[in-house]
């Protein structure tokens, strides 16, 4: 081998470690994500199945996450099981102690002038852990969520701006609803997307199209509610056809026999429940600052917990990392994210129908529930023939005591039979009197 055959082999042979280097980092997978960019439009191929059919450990996957201030002042990333389906899991349990709450239902949100309001128990008695759990200290950012878990779509996709990486690494990519430049200068991406841009998916798209692995989805990040547009590639070509880069981009067949074999991410291995140890590791004082101040036993439940989990006796639910990369966890004024996502908020209640948080004014007033809300019999006669669905997309009630609705239940219409009643055309009854329609909300 000649000296400059040697210096070829060299270089390619960075090339690939280099690569190698990119993708794996220390005990750390480094996961490559396709980030959404407000303003623009990016074209997607989704991979694997949907959440309900999901078999493959690469298929699309639901998580409940948050990004809490550890004792050491810095954001860290978990992941706990399902908060509706797990109360009994240790951190929830601490979340619905330190969040509990009566309802008032005379209450005056002090910013919306809205009926109905929560009284936090420990707002006002305690109002140094009520603002760490509820805010993570920081009470005047509208947009934090705390110690309270959001839902999170992950999903394999081949980002269409990108397909010289793809055919490079034989990969695919993990969908990310933003990228933001840290106070450090270097570049971090949200994990995953919200459940609001899934349900658009599916209710615009795949319900009409059937499998998304056919199409390609392309995706506009906006600034305003519902944050997020979703349109199929080749039909709704009208909608963005003016994008002349990104029709250059665009497949309009199906997955080539190349795309099939790239490697999607295994979400099973990457994104664990957090283990009790990291719990201990990084809150461990925040569990003792809770149990003395409200005389609860916290922190020696999390120690048996971190002894059983260290003992195997827990094996396969806590254990396992939940950091998929180091650089994952940025630290406050070195790798934090410079500014908070505006639509945090919106996406956290159009993923939890149950729950819907209110804009914010006191601290001891920030969210309504709706079935508190609905509960008034006298009121909504119809409340009970609601599907989970439509009082989802319930946003509260206005200055006169009538329902707000989120802009997916679609155009307001007047009942016939009440002129005072408007009704999306979406909801298929009369939550005030129990009317039902044939399909839906009657036209005038």
């Amino acid at each position: 081998m000649t000296q400059t055959d040697k210096f070829k082999d060299a270089a390619n042979r960075y090339k690939e470690e280099r690569a190698a280097r990119e993708s794996r980092g220390g005990n750390f997978t480094k996961i490559i994500y396709a980030p959404l960019i407000e303003g623009k439009h990016k074209a997607f191929r989704f991979t694997g199945s949907l959440l309900n059919m999901r078999e493959k450990p690469t298929d699309c996957k639901r998580i409940f996450a948050a990004m809490i201030v550890g004792d050491d002042g810095k954001k860290k990333f978990f992941i706990v099981p399902d908060p509706e389906e797990n109360k009994g899991f240790l951190i929830h349990k601490v979340v619905s102690k330190i969040l509990s709450y009566t309802w008032d239902p005379d209450g005056i949100n002090s910013e919306t002038g809205k009926k109905g309001i929560r009284v936090y128990n420990y707002a006002k008695t305690h109002p140094a852990i009520f603002n760490m759990v509820l805010k993570n200290g920081n009470p005047s950012q509208p947009y934090e969520r705390g110690w309270r878990f959001s839902p999170v779509i992950l999903a394999n996709v081949i980002d269409r701006s990108d397909m010289e990486w793809h055919r490079e690494h034989k990969k695919l990519k993990v969908l990310s609803k933003k990228v933001s430049e840290t106070n450090g200068g270097s570049l971090w991406y949200e994990k995953g997307f919200p459940e609001s841009l899934y349900t658009t998916i599916m209710e615009d798209i795949v319900s009409a199209f059937g499998d998304w692995k056919d199409y390609d989805i392309v995706i506009k990040k906006i600034s305003d509610n519902p944050f997020y547009k979703a349109f199929h590639a080749v039909n709704d070509v009208a909608r963005f056809g003016d994008d002349k880069e990104l029709l250059g981009f665009i497949s309009k067949t199906g997955m080539t026999a190349e795309e099939k074999e790239w490697e999607g991410w295994n979400f099973d291995e990457l994104y664990k429940i957090t283990p009790y140890l990291k719990w201990q590791k990084e809150l461990g004082d925040s569990f003792r600052r809770i149990d003395k101040e409200l005389k609860t036993c916290f922190y020696d439940e999390l120690a048996e917990l971190v002894s059983k989990e260290e003992d195997g006796k827990t094996a396969g639910t806590t254990t396992g990392s939940s950091m998929p990369e180091a650089s994952d966890e940025p630290e406050e004024g070195e790798g934090s994210p410079v500014s908070e996502e505006r639509e945090s908020k919106a996406e956290n209640e159009s993923s939890a129908p149950r729950t819907r948080s209110a804009s914010s004014g006191d601290a001891a007033a920030a969210s309504f529930n709706v079935d508190e809300i609905l509960k008034d019999a006298q009121k909504f006669k119809g409340a009970g023939l609601l599907t989970p669905e439509e009082k989802g997309w319930i946003t509260g009630m206005d200055g006169k005591g009538y329902l707000t609705w989120s802009s997916a239940a679609g155009e307001l219409i007047r009942d016939g039979d009440n002129k005072d009643h408007l009704i999306p055309e979406k909801v298929h009854c009369n939550p005030y009197t129990g009317r039902v329609y044939p399909a839906a909300a009657p036209k005038p």
